[in-house]
């Protein structure tokens, strides 16, 4: 985790992303004197007066969360069906996040059954894919009602 604060920076080196986080100049402060790790998270900050107004004039915004609070869990899972359209998110947001840590197995089934069905040159394709992926390339393939 990097924290910049108080730092010059290259127009180059500034990052506007899922994975960028900007927070008020007092946090970004306690944040950078704290130098914080998995390992050693930041302690909670004091108990203050939140002073900014909820959106809608309803109360007042709580006090931020720190980052990481020293608790652990053994493992987490999940199975489900991601959209071709957020594959790319998907790893961005969530894998990529677990891959650092270590540990992270990935599992993977596709099928691919379009109407009208595939040509069998695109079959053998996927298949040299695979093989240059270094990933079992052995694919079951149905042939087409005739």
């Amino acid at each position: 985790m990097r924290i910049a604060f108080g730092d010059e920076l290259d127009p180059a080196d500034v990052d506007f992303s899922d994975e960028v986080v900007l927070v008020p100049e007092e946090l970004a402060g306690q944040l950078k004197e704290a130098a914080p790790t998995v390992e050693t998270p930041v302690p909670a900050p004091a108990p203050s007066e939140p002073t900014v107004p909820a959106p809608g004039g309803g109360g007042v915004v709580p006090e931020p969360v720190p980052l990481f609070t020293g608790k652990r869990v053994a493992a987490i899972r999940w199975q489900g069906k991601v959209l071709p359209q957020k594959w790319t998110t998907f790893y961005t947001k969530v894998l990529s996040r677990l891959v650092s840590d270590g540990g992270l197995e990935l599992t993977v089934e596709f099928e691919a059954q379009p109407e009208g069905g595939l040509y069998a040159e695109r079959a053998e394709e996927i298949r040299q894919q695979l093989c240059e992926l270094g990933v079992p390339e052995e694919i079951e393939v149905e042939e087409a009602p005739e």
